[in-house]
């Protein structure tokens, strides 16, 4: 059943104040058409009475046009989120490997899981991340981290603009290594400050139900709090790996070989009691790496294994 409002029907029985506190983005489209000073106490055809006349015409438009371009507006946006819902789980069936032998493999993966996929470098671990969702994009934009993460909330709908962008925000410095300032250039943010961002603002602002780590002890950010961040979201999580923390703290791992999937490990009662002295190992490397980006002499001393 589809639940979309009839957007027309809204426009012409809501005044617009209303409209936009339901949909924040409809101060942008009133913004693209010089109207950001209309009168919101009324309904859109009522307050474009009290426009200047020049104002649509040097868009072209009648009323009625913007009225329609206006509902057209609303109900593509609506749409981002009508249609992510009922996705919670997916199922991988095996294909070929390199060498043309058959995955005899099946695995079903519901929301909230964590998947590691491990195996040697050129194995076929990224191409298994592209292969479940054949996307790559690169952009680059020159925004401030508060204007970038106020621009997605708004396209995505958020009913509270200025409580999600400061809840991402918080949580993408405290996932960063080095804190960063709202006001700072996107572009001007280290590649782990940038990958703190777009994990909080896939966290809290993504209706995407799958999400694809590659690599993400490269990043420079806490990488166990941002994978048990994304889990807690009810989000399905694919890492590739070569860290035996990562790996170990899925629910399961995919191991490649060949370019194919060559098994599937649940991980065990055993292996998770060795986290235990993995974690302690890797938060001693830590805190030598803390010291080296301090500048500080590593010595004995500062080793406790």
């Amino acid at each position: 059943m589809n639940n979309t409002p009839n957007f027309m029907t809204l426009l012409n029985n809501e005044n617009l104040a209303t409209v936009i506190e339901r949909f924040p983005i409809a101060s942008d489209f009133l913004a693209n058409y010089r109207l950001s000073d209309i009168a919101t106490d009324r309904l859109l055809q009522s307050a474009l009475e009290g426009i200047e006349e020049d104002i649509l015409e040097e868009f072209g438009l009648e009323p009625y046009d913007l009225l329609l371009n206006f509902s057209v507006f609303l109900e593509t946006f609506s749409e981002t989120r009508a249609d992510i819902d009922g996705v919670t789980s997916i199922t991988i069936n095996g294909g070929i490997n390199k060498l043309k032998q058959p995955e005899n493999i099946s695995l079903t993966i519901s929301a909230g899981e964590i998947i590691s996929i491990v195996g040697p470098t050129g194995s076929g671990k990224s191409r298994l991340l592209n292969d479940i969702e054949c996307l790559a994009m690169n952009f680059v934009m020159d925004l401030t981290v508060r204007e970038f993460l106020e621009m997605h909330a708004k396209c995505r709908l958020s009913p509270n603009v200025n409580d999600v962008v400061e809840k991402c925000f918080q949580c993408a410095n405290d996932l960063a290594g080095e804190k960063f300032a709202a006001d700072t250039k996107v572009t001007q943010l280290s590649g782990g400050q940038s990958r703190a961002l777009m994990i909080a603002d896939t966290a809290y602002m993504s209706d995407s139900p799958i999400v694809l780590i590659d690599e993400i002890e490269n990043a420079g950010i806490d990488r166990r709090e941002a994978i048990v961040l994304l889990a807690k979201r009810e989000k399905i999580i694919f890492v590739s790996t070569h860290d035996p923390l990562l790996a170990l703290n899925a629910d399961k791992r995919i191991i490649i070989k060949n370019g194919g999937i060559h098994k599937i490990i649940e991980t065990s009662a055993e292996e998770q009691q060795s986290l235990v002295l993995i974690e302690k190992l890797d938060n001693e490397l830590l805190k030598l790496r803390n010291h080296l980006r301090s500048g500080d002499l590593i010595t004995k001393e500062l080793i406790n294994l």
